[in-house]
């Protein structure tokens, strides 16, 4: 659960950049792909988009925002229990083969359900 008014930390999983390349028949293909930004629509009318993320760690002090991308919420998920967050990836492939070269844009995307609430205390004297 997430918790109002505490950084969440934002990141997707796996490599910003990948390259691939394939011979057969005497043709040689090279894809080289690069993630460029990353935009979470967080589920309740807001979103943050990001180039650059830090993956959340145990060693990192609880309460410290991302030094890249986070988000904090103002309000629980009420009354539906959960916001849907989702993740937007943009990718460009630059391709070669045969002497040829281009540039391909390519979108991925993916979403969570987030539980989100609140944390109270009670002061009690005795």
């Amino acid at each position: 659960m997430a918790v109002v008014g505490h950084p969440l930390w934002l990141w997707v999983p796996g490599d910003a950049a990948m390259s691939s390349r394939v011979t057969g028949y005497g043709i040689t293909i090279t894809l080289d792909a690069r993630r460029t930004s990353t935009t979470f629509a967080m589920g309740d009318g807001k979103s943050v988009t990001c180039a650059r993320m830090t993956p959340y760690s145990a060693g990192v002090k609880p309460g410290t925002a991302s030094p890249t991308c986070g988000y904090a919420y103002s309000w629980p998920s009420l009354p539906d229990g959960t916001y849907r967050v989702t993740a937007s990836s943009r990718w460009v492939v630059d391709w070669t083969a045969l002497g040829f070269s281009g540039a391909i844009p390519v979108t991925m995307t993916g979403a969570r359900d987030l539980p989100v609430g609140e944390l109270h205390a009670l002061n009690v004297a005795r």
